[in-house]
């Protein structure tokens, strides 16, 4: 998948840039700063130590193919609000939580909805063949359409289901693909005035959905903060977990 995202990202920026020559330094200077954080694993390792793959690939699976509905899904919600995860794994668990803040109530149920209107509006507006401010979007919606796919044949070759933490490196391609659906929507006073509205109240659920989560310590940083501190102080990482067998580090 990475090969062909950067083949797709040179052709594009050849195509569209006309092949100047400061399109490409531009991109290479803002790779500098993650190069540096791996420089550090190459000098040590080398460059041809790498993981054992065998533990994510498998043959050929065929029931993997239905996941392409589930994958649709989980693309389009990536750029939408997903609120529901942020509350709890499951219904019981979210009722509990806004039951001990009802000051999140009204927030949560608002964005809840709003979340779910998000990906169906993305899936309506991909059909939507003119209307649009920007001549380009017949190719973004290509270029979406085409990772959706990659991503539902890349999980043809694996036992592992498509968890969203496992193809959320595609995020920025759903991210761009949600700023040009907005391009649909009406310059008037009342979008406008819903559009703060989501985002006062959005800011306002995170705000508080972290504070109360800090004075809950939910957070797996916040229940496992003791051994998190005796690995820091020994320097023994396996005082909080074990990494895997090939992990470097």
């Amino acid at each position: 998948m990475g090969f062909v995202c950067r083949f797709g990202f040179f052709f594009v920026l050849f195509t569209v840039a006309g092949k100047k020559l400061f399109f490409i330094i531009y991109f290479l200077l803002g790779s500098l700063p993650t190069l540096a954080t791996v420089l550090p694993t190459f000098i040590q390792y080398g460059f041809q130590k790498s993981g054992d793959p065998s533990s994510f690939m498998s043959s050929f699976r065929i029931d993997h193919f239905l996941n392409i509905f589930t994958i649709l899904a989980r693309f389009l919600s990536f750029s939408s609000f997903e609120m529901p995860r942020f509350l709890g794994d499951h219904t019981p668990q979210r009722i509990a939580f806004l039951l001990r803040a009802p000051w999140l109530l009204l927030p949560a149920l608002f964005l809840l909805v709003v979340g779910w209107l998000q990906p169906l509006a993305q899936l309506v507006l991909w059909f939507k063949k003119k209307g649009h401010p920007q001549k380009d979007w017949k190719v973004i919606k290509t270029m979406t359409l085409g990772v959706v796919l990659l991503v539902w044949i890349s999980f043809w070759f694996t036992f592992r289901g498509p968890d969203a933490h496992r193809f959320y490196s595609v995020f920025p391609f759903a991210m761009v693909y949600f700023l040009y659906c907005c391009g649909f929507m009406p310059q008037t006073p009342k979008w406008i005035m819903f559009t703060k509205i989501f985002m006062v109240t959005a800011i306002f659920f995170q705000v508080f959905f972290a504070i109360q989560n800090g004075v809950e310590e939910n957070s797996n940083y916040a229940r496992d903060k003791d051994n998190i501190q005796k690995a820091i102080i020994a320097k023994d990482y396996s005082l909080l977990g074990q990494r895997r067998a090939y992990s470097l580090y």
